[in-house]
């Protein structure tokens, strides 16, 4: 990506936005993933849709989230059935 100072999918660096940044790989490959806290954001590093629980407890799913996509979302979980996109991370 011209200008970005990053590699086209990669995720950005938010080190400079929010201290104490950790991450934790989604694997929803046999269940849904469920996060040790809600997370800040969600990276998608393989295009698809994206089912989450937000942390009010309302449930969305994010149809044709393109590949390299960081969605904002506070999420308590990650669903198996209705995700269709890869290699995703948790941020904090």
């Amino acid at each position: 990506m011209a200008g970005t100072g990053r590699a086209a999918g990669r995720p950005p660096d938010m080190t400079s936005i929010s201290p104490g940044v950790g991450g934790q790989a989604v694997d929803i490959s046999a269940a849904d993933h469920t996060p040790t806290k809600p997370s800040k954001a969600l990276w998608v590093g393989g295009s698809g849709n994206v089912k989450v629980t937000l942390a009010d407890g309302s449930v969305i799913t994010f149809t044709g989230v393109q590949t390299g996509t960081l969605l904002p979302v506070q999420a308590t979980l990650v669903w198996k059935v209705g995700t269709t996109a890869t290699s995703m991370v948790l941020l904090w």
